[in-house]
């Protein structure tokens, strides 16, 4: 136990030496999250509705008014996060390895994973708690399953544990049905073994399949209920209302005169549909102004789309310019016009004003065949990516913005804004934080040089395995959550190459954090699978 301690306050102590990447001017991503978690802290919820209120997860903002309500560093509080979970994952997993020795290996390799102190997690993003409650649910799930035949009280603790994990997990990136297949293939798999037990304990069946969704789908309701009593609509995000994806689905689904990759509405489309569309038309002046033109700057700088708006951008200009026309005084007058945008567009598509494909409600890009080698090749070098550890670096990145802004980033995060001039620090205490990254970098470069050859032996561990099982004709627990690990491995890499091929450049750290704690519990349990009987 001492050495576990030893270890996590280890890094605690070089994960010190960093500081706040602060960007002052993202006030769409960095900056609204501050803003939201002042709202937080100042009305108890998400303060007055626009157009960014409802417009992603109120988890992290609620995390970052708990941190500093608790007094203590947002960094710091990220990374106790990340213990917690792999203190959650070892007591998981204990049952099935349970060699001390063993567990320590695993504790060290999960904990001292590099994607948690790289740079571009050092800003205020969702994706510096978004590995750490992937584990929670990984873990969770994995407790239930190599425990379903223990006692009520501890499965439901197990069941609570996953419930709970889950609503985070969901309330704090939009698109959290990636993980969903691993949950319900290890739940599945405690299910059928239940159901394989003489006579059927149906409490116990329906605290492993039923209780973790209640608690899921309970909190959700509950969220929305807040927003649709305060805002006027019942959702947890905008971005997933109905009505605002009826109306994204039905301007990408009408036809280009000259299509162009990562653009989802170009100019001479959105001309054609001002003159069908009313709703659209009141647009015109803000998508083809000044708020066009901003979005427009952004994804040239982000996607080397500088002639249109690009697809990670056209959204947020989509919303930006409704805000501008009026839309947005409330929530239930923006689900009005969106749902009016849609009904006309689609009244055009449906008589022949405009050409289109089928009537969609979603933001991802329609699907055309120019897509599918890019897939599949951006899908090979999306692995690669992820199994060496790209695009790791433990060095500070200096902050961008105003002095207002920048002091609102160290006021609500109480940490050290990067860069720390000398002047804000002890000689002393600048060579000790310099002293630490390097530590930190040379861990990163550890990890990328071993890491991919212990994947592929992992890999192959694991496929040994299961041609002795279907020799066998059995499933053993560690083998399924190993699958379980490895598909939503390929789900992330799918949406992360998807995002890459249709919209915008994904292939990096902060889109990739949450499959790297994934990669390395499948690396660890496939090598810990060598020693389990195949009659597990």
């Amino acid at each position: 136990m001492n050495s576990f301690i030893i270890l996590a306050l280890l890094k605690l102590w070089l994960v010190s030496g960093q500081t706040v990447y602060a960007i002052g001017w993202a006030g769409h991503d960095d900056r609204l999250y501050l803003n939201l978690a002042s709202a937080f802290l100042k009305h108890g919820w998400l303060g007055h509705y626009s157009n960014l209120t409802l417009a992603k997860g109120p988890f992290y903002p609620f995390w970052i008014a708990l941190t500093f309500v608790s007094g203590i560093t947002l960094l710091l509080s990220q990374h106790l996060l990340y213990i917690a979970a792999c203190v959650i994952f070892i007591i998981a997993v204990r049952p099935i390895v349970s060699r001390p020795i063993v567990l320590l290996l695993i504790w060290t390799i999960l904990l001292s994973n590099p994607m948690t102190y790289t740079s571009l997690i050092t800003r205020v993003v969702r994706e510096g708690i978004y590995p750490a409650l992937t584990i929670f649910v990984t873990s969770f799930s994995m407790g239930i399953l190599v425990r379903h035949d223990r006692p009520l009280k501890s499965l439901n603790r197990w069941s609570t544990g996953l419930g709970c994990s889950l609503s985070a997990f969901w309330l704090t990136r939009e698109e959290g049905v990636w993980i969903m297949p691993l949950v319900l293939m290890v739940i599945g798999l405690a299910a059928v073994r239940m159901l394989q037990t003489r006579p059927i304990d149906w409490r116990r069946l329906s605290l492993v399949c039923a209780l973790p969704f209640c608690i899921w789908i309970t909190v959700l309701g509950a969220v929305a209920g807040i927003n649709k009593i305060g805002y006027g609509v019942f959702a947890t995000v905008e971005f997933k209302s109905r009505d605002f994806l009826e109306a994204y689905g039905a301007l990408s689904r009408v036809m280009h005169a000259n299509w162009q990759r990562f653009v989802p509405v170009p100019e001479e489309t959105r001309e054609r549909i001002y003159e069908v569309s009313p709703a659209f038309a009141e647009l015109n002046p803000f998508l083809e102004g000044d708020i066009g033109k901003g979005w427009s700057y952004n994804s040239c700088r982000g996607a080397s789309i500088c002639n249109d708006i690009g697809g990670g951008w056209f959204m947020w200009a989509f919303r930006d310019a409704a805000a501008a026309a009026g839309h947005h005084k409330t929530g239930a007058a923006a689900a009005s016009f969106y749902r009016r945008l849609a009904t006309e567009v689609n009244a055009a598509c449906a008589d022949g004003r405009l050409e289109c494909r089928s009537k969609r409600a979603t933001l991802v890009p329609p699907w055309r065949d120019e897509y599918f080698r890019p897939l599949l090749s951006t899908m090979a070098r999306a692995a690669f990516y992820l199994a060496r550890f790209e695009g790791f670096d433990a060095h500070s990145v200096p902050s961008e913005g105003s002095e207002e802004s920048l002091l609102l980033f160290r006021d609500l995060t109480r940490d050290r804004l990067s860069p720390v001039t000398l002047a804000g620090r002890f000689p002393k205490q600048a060579k000790f934080d310099d002293f630490k990254i390097a530590i930190l970098g040379y861990i990163g470069k550890i990890y990328q040089i071993v890491m991919p050859v212990f994947i592929v032996a992992a890999f192959m561990v694991y496929m040994i395995r299961t041609a002795l099982m279907i020799k066998k004709r059995t499933v053993t627990r560690i083998w399924m959550i190993n699958g379980a690990l490895l598909a939503a491995i390929i789900i992330r890499l799918f949406i992360v190459s998807m995002i890459e091929v249709t919209s915008f450049p994904a292939i990096c750290p902060l889109y990739l954090a949450p499959a790297y704690p994934q990669l390395l519990m499948f690396v660890i349990l496939s090598f810990s699978s060598a020693s389990v009987p195949l009659l597990d």
